[in-house]
């Protein structure tokens, strides 16, 4: 199981992005919230849209599975 966190700031295309805890394009720990621990990016997604984060969207790099744009 991997350790996900969420950007709590939206990117260009109104995302918050999912990344794995030791993923290099993370955001500063000031702009992340943790989500916990996941089989994969698919539950973690699943997970953030679950609980307020309706434009949860994965990491090009570390959640591609997760990643619509």
């Amino acid at each position: 199981m991997k350790q996900y966190i969420i950007n709590v700031n939206k990117d260009n295309n109104g995302n918050n992005e999912i990344h794995t805890s030791d993923c290099y394009y993370k955001p500063e720990e000031k702009n992340q919230k943790e989500l916990g621990y996941f089989n994969d990016e698919i539950e973690a997604k699943n997970f953030a849209k679950q609980n307020g984060w309706s434009n949860a969207d994965g990491c090009f790099h570390c959640c591609r599975k997760a990643h619509t744009g």
